[in-house]
């Protein structure tokens, strides 16, 4: 069935909102639902709390092993409870054009139908990037009556990745190339930086930098009250470091402290204000999301796509300047059994293990993708396998002709390659013929 053929079977319904799921009351949305609740407020909180002890830890005790951890794993096992492996599953391979609203509806609808038996409430969540979003809210809008179980979201990790030309034309030449440039990096390096081209690049340069200034803001502070005497490094298991430092902090009043201190800068040093602004608004949640993430954390993620919001519109990143606002208005009207979901897990745990889980549309980069692309650049027996289930179906027989005449030329070249092994060319080595 092509998407041509499903469209005569959809009939054409009255546009409705694109927040409507069908619910018995809909709750009248206002401004003060885009600010963060008490849930979100606490977990935001909780992790600057732990980011202060982390960083005072890093400070004051560079050399020791066990604060060598990143603070992403510390954060996972301090806050997260065991972490089940994830169950993936491949249904099919359509072979459509992926940026058409026709081929979103197809899928849709091949989802619906597909998860109908097995699905009691019989919704379904299609996530993808900030075009797909587009694409399915304009079905939602089109076909929202048929499409009532249908729920849209954004993917977190292309969330992320628009984020960073945000904080780079913010902060790139204000001071950011400089520090990349004592730190060593030249050229092409410091152009991928600035145009954001190399997601993970860029990812580790931002979460360095943060911790650096973090660093060089703490290093400013008095620490007559964080003394190696006073405080040992004596109980060295993940899950109790960091709360062993964060009750140390609290009973010297430290943490309040250094937070009066930091406001007494930036009211009299516009220098110190802005970087304050990196350290704990612009750039903090950038990471508060990449968190979220890493742990599954819930109302850490809405909390971070709430800080995100007006930075999107204020630096013209038009796509998601639209879509977060939507994506919040929707999870006002999602049904509450999903969002109890969602708040038990809306990340992929692919091997299991505390602070390793990763988001939904990066999971399909990291799966369904680049299975698809080993399978036809690099056509091993494995991945024919993994993915000949789901891919005979859409693709056309010329296709799969040429996939297999590549894979048999492939496995030929490896035999003959075989036949003149690197052995049998060194018996031969210096060896010489004469003719009579």
């Amino acid at each position: 069935m092509t998407p041509r053929n499903l469209a005569k079977q959809i009939k054409m319904a009255t546009p409705i909102s694109l927040q409507d799921h069908s619910q018995p009351s809909q709750k009248t949305k206002s401004i003060a639902d885009f600010k963060e609740n008490e849930y979100e407020t606490r977990e935001r909180k909780r992790l600057e709390r732990k980011m202060l002890a982390y960083n005072f830890l890093k400070h004051q005790f560079p050399k020791k092993e066990e604060v060598l951890h990143e603070f992403k794993d510390l954060y996972a096992y301090s806050t997260q409870d065991a972490v089940e492996k994830s169950n993936i599953y491949y249904i099919e391979m359509v072979d459509e054009n992926p940026d058409s609203s026709d081929t979103m509806r197809f899928v849709a609808e091949l989802l619906l139908s597909t998860t109908a038996s097995n699905n009691q409430e019989g919704y379904i969540i299609l996530i993808g990037d900030g075009k797909t979003y587009q694409h399915l809210m304009e079905i939602k809008h089109t076909y929202g009556a048929s499409l009532h179980k249908l729920l849209i979201y954004p993917g977190e990790w292309h969330t992320l990745a628009n984020f960073q030309p945000v904080l780079m034309k913010i902060y790139y030449h204000a001071g950011l190339k400089q520090l990349a440039q004592a730190s060593g990096f030249r050229a092409e390096t410091l152009t991928s930086f600035e145009k954001c081209s190399n997601f993970a690049r860029t990812h580790h340069f931002l979460l360095q930098a943060w911790q650096a200034i973090y660093r060089a803001l703490i290093a400013a502070f008095n620490l007559t009250d964080l003394t190696d005497s006073e405080f040992k490094l004596e109980n060295t298991e993940l899950r109790t470091i960091l709360i062993d430092m964060e009750t140390f902090l609290e009973s010297k009043a430290t943490d309040q402290k250094f937070k009066t201190t930091m406001d007494e800068k930036i009211l009299s040093d516009d220098t110190w204000k802005f970087w304050y602004r990196f350290v704990f608004s612009d750039c903090f949640c950038y990471i508060q999301l990449f968190l979220a993430i890493r742990c599954g954390n819930w109302h850490l993620r809405n909390s971070a796509l709430k800080q995100m919001a007006p930075l999107f519109f204020a630096f013209d990143r038009t796509t998601y300047q639209r879509l977060i606002p939507y994506h919040l208005a929707d999870l006002l009207k999602f049904p509450p059994n999903i969002l109890k979901h969602l708040q038990k897990g809306f990340t992929v745990a692919i091997n299991g293990g505390k602070g390793h889980e990763v988001a939904l549309d990066e999971a399909h980069e990291m799966c369904v993708n680049k299975d698809l692309k080993m399978a036809i650049t690099h056509p091993t027996q494995s991945y024919l396998q993994k993915t000949s289930l789901f891919m005979r179906h859409r693709i056309s027989c010329a296709t799969r002709a040429c996939y297999l005449s590549y894979f048999q030329s492939s496995i030929w070249m490896a035999n003959f390659c075989s036949m003149f092994s690197r052995t049998d060319l060194q018996s031969n080595r210096g060896k010489k013929t004469y003719k009579k």
